[in-house]
């Protein structure tokens, strides 16, 4: 969502957001679109954060394909 709807091209999404209160990483596109589309209309911000959720599978677990080697062994 980075690339294609806020047009960024290196490093990590600006959308990424910290929550401490559930200790994990979220898509600020998914939960507050209006913070990076200042030009939504607030009407619409339900609907579009359901659809950036959809998008990036969001709740569906981590698709990273990427297999972690244990260095002690």
């Amino acid at each position: 969502m980075g690339r294609f709807v806020l047009g960024q091209g290196d490093g990590a999404c600006r959308a990424l957001q910290w929550q401490d209160e559930s200790r994990r990483y979220v898509c600020g596109m998914a939960t507050n679109p209006a913070d990076y589309l200042r030009w939504l209309p607030q009407f619409l911000s339900p609907w579009t954060r359901r659809w950036f959720a959809r998008q990036i599978a969001a709740g569906k677990g981590c698709d990273m394909d990427a297999e972690l080697i244990d260095a002690g062994n």
